[in-house]
């Protein structure tokens, strides 16, 4: 991801996003004949709702243009004596991130999704619910 996770905060940029550090489009050029754009305007186009990726090992929840990208903690993360400051590292801000251990549960219907997060503990400390969004382009 260039250089760091950052879920909505790096959306915009490299493959994801087609922008480049210094805020230049460069998808269309460095990705001859792909005609649907970036990873992130087919998620806006086509009325993704929510992205949820791993990797960070930590908890964070954030939105660009309407789509929700949830970045998902280890469960088996041993957080006792490990700082926050590995949020900040990779991209996420400190105070929006949870470096716990837990799992997410996804209840969904035809018209909604209502995620949680649930500590170890079995604590809920997160839950929001995202409603289906109209895709701007059908598929084709």
């Amino acid at each position: 991801e260039g250089g760091g996770g950052g879920g909505p905060y790096y959306a915009n940029f490299f493959e994801w996003g087609g922008y480049d550090r210094t805020g230049q489009y460069e998808f269309t050029q460095r990705r001859p004949g792909f005609t649907h754009g970036s990873i992130h305007e087919m998620c806006v186009q086509y009325g993704v709702n929510i992205v949820f990726k791993g990797h960070d090992h930590l908890f964070h929840t954030g939105e660009l243009n309407g789509v929700t990208y949830h970045t998902l903690p280890k469960p088996s993360l041993d957080t006792f004596g490990h700082d926050s400051h590995m949020a900040g590292e990779r991209g996420f801000p400190q105070e929006e991130t949870f470096l716990e251990n837990g799992y997410l549960r996804v209840k969904v219907t035809a018209s909604s999704a209502t995620v949680t997060f649930t500590t170890w503990k079995g604590e809920v400390w997160d839950e929001y619910t995202v409603h289906s969004a109209k895709p701007k382009k059908k598929l084709a």
